[in-house]
């Protein structure tokens, strides 16, 4: 399991959930958006699709859309000049081994 203590928002006095990322558990603060993750991932929020609950969320409501436990998004990068989408798991790798020995 990620944890995100060391991300802005998520700490000793925030509720956590688990949402699931592109198959993998993740945790983050229960009053969180879909932006406030992609941006805790430090994605590209232009090369972005993403899917919640088996729904394409479109763009303009990843700021109003909260995240509720046990969410289930994928998420798609597309990179230049091409069709084909690369999904996040290195973003993930990436953030669990910046938390790997923190706590929340």
């Amino acid at each position: 399991m990620i944890d995100m203590s060391d991300n802005t928002g998520v700490g000793i006095d925030n509720s956590i959930i688990e949402i699931i990322v592109n198959g993998e558990p993740y945790r983050i603060a229960e009053d969180s958006s879909v932006i406030d993750l992609v941006n805790q991932l430090k994605l590209a929020a232009d090369r972005l699709a993403i899917e919640l609950n088996l729904t394409i969320l479109p763009r303009a409501a990843w700021e109003e859309t909260k995240l509720k436990a046990d969410d289930r998004l994928e998420i798609v990068h597309f990179v230049g000049g091409g069709c084909c989408p690369l999904f996040i798991s290195q973003s993930l790798d990436r953030v669990q081994a910046r938390s790997s020995n923190r706590r929340i």
